[in-house]
């Protein structure tokens, strides 16, 4: 997913996925904005790959901490570098797969043959449907896991992250 997004967020199918998300105030600082977020996808690509040694995260399942009792889906550590998830994270009906989601999309009417095609149907300039988009793949696992990386020091490039 992160992957797939450096290389593709600034294509223009993804426009008003790109003004939807990112504040004006930021979109205008031009290459040097385009540039940082593209090396923060790929800093999220390393971290999912099995062979980085960079940045090993752990994960634990301890819903008794504040975040979980918050009903988070699960929260990063950067000093400990790790994840915990809450037990919400393992309700299906609350987060999904995103082949389970692209299935939802294809059942839906009229059908969508993934979930490009609900962003390219749905999400029109000035389209209030821009919302469901970011709605519904805020609550896909990748986006969660890749979100809560966001949070790390790697993620963002600092320090330790590789793509700086």
């Amino acid at each position: 997913m992160v992957n797939t997004a450096a290389a593709d967020f600034l294509k223009s199918e993804n426009k008003d996925y790109y003004e939807g998300f990112y504040a004006k105030s930021l979109r205008d600082q031009g290459k040097t904005f385009e540039d940082h977020i593209k090396r923060i996808y790929l800093n999220l690509g390393l971290m999912s790959a099995s062979s980085q040694t960079d940045y090993e995260v752990t994960v634990t399942c301890d819903n008794t901490t504040p975040f979980c009792l918050k009903t988070y889906f699960a929260h990063m550590n950067d000093g400990k570098k790790t994840m915990n998830l809450c037990d919400i994270w393992f309700d299906n009906s609350k987060v999904a797969a995103t082949a389970d989601a692209i299935t939802d999309c294809q059942s839906s009417t009229p059908t969508f043959k993934s979930l490009r095609d609900f962003r390219l149907t749905k999400c029109k300039s000035g389209s209030n449907h821009c919302h469901q988009w970011l709605e519904l793949t805020s609550f896909l696992i990748a986006h969660v896991i890749a979100h809560e990386w966001t949070h790390t020091s790697y993620g963002m490039g600092g320090s330790t992250g590789s793509c700086k």
